[in-house]
């Protein structure tokens, strides 16, 4: 069994954004599939051509894949590779290169952990965990918010298969994240996470994102209700917006629970 040696003066600098990426992981969904593949074009002499490039999928819910081939750093690979058990909103990659060598131990030259898909700007994800809540809402610094289901009872699964769900506890969630971020505006204050946030509803509001110091609680949530509003009825996956996506009231409810358009 062939050994890897995590060595301490590999170089992790990879361009991962920009116009000119060294590395770039794309999520392609072709009707109820979901792929993935890279495009990679490392700067000569970073590394040896015949090094061993690596990619392995993961989700914040437990899953990990087994890493995957993909070429050499000289002669990388540009293959899709079909991915059953995570989607665009849930998958992170990690990426390693690894010395071509016949020694038993061979040295990590590069390793990269927490890659998210290129162009991602995911509002939220979902996860699931052993816990006694049903479900949690996790809202740190730095880190996409991430709603944890109780493992064992189906709901991340029911929420992917059904817009009744899915309308109800993404906006709910999206109410309490807007209100951290304005609330604790010194916690995250560098949070990039934040800034995508500030970005997209203020795209949707044509207003400046409220601030705690400068306006009246009534002011703020007058804000956060334009904002969901305008969030719900924008044009999403086919042209249709999350309102548009659900059901009519005339829809039994054990129908709304699982109801697919």
């Amino acid at each position: 069994m062939e050994k890897i040696l995590n060595y301490t003066n590999r170089s992790d600098d990879l361009v991962l954004s920009g116009e000119n990426p060294e590395l770039k992981i794309n999520i392609l969904e072709e009707e109820d599939n979901t792929f993935f593949n890279a495009e990679i074009k490392i700067l000569e002499d970073k590394y040896p051509k015949d090094c061993k490039i690596f990619i392995q999928p993961y989700t914040t819910a437990g899953y990990v894949g087994k890493p995957v081939d993909y070429g050499t750093v000289g002669v990388p690979s540009n293959q899709k590779i079909l991915e059953p058990n995570g989607n665009k909103n849930e998958l992170k990659f990690r990426f390693k290169i690894i010395e071509n060598t016949s020694n038993k131990i061979k040295k990590v030259l590069c390793f990269i952990d927490n890659i998210q898909p290129y162009g991602s700007k995911n509002l939220l994800t979902f996860g699931e965990k052993e816990q006694d809540s049903i479900f949690i809402l996790r809202i740190m610094p730095n880190e996409v918010p991430e709603m944890i289901f109780k493992k064992g009872l189906g709901l991340k699964s029911d929420i992917k298969n059904s817009h009744f769900l899915k309308g109800i506890l993404f906006t709910s969630a999206l109410r309490e994240i807007l209100q951290k971020y304005i609330i604790e505006t010194e916690k995250f204050e560098e949070c990039k996470i934040r800034d995508d946030y500030i970005k997209k509803f203020e795209k949707l509001t044509k207003q400046k994102f409220p601030k705690k110091d400068e306006n009246e609680s009534e002011e703020i949530e007058d804000w956060i209700n334009l904002a969901i509003d305008e969030f719900s009825n924008e044009k999403k996956k086919k042209n249709k917006s999350l309102v548009g996506w659900m059901p009519k009231s005339s829809v039994e409810l054990e129908k709304k629970l699982t109801y697919r358009k």
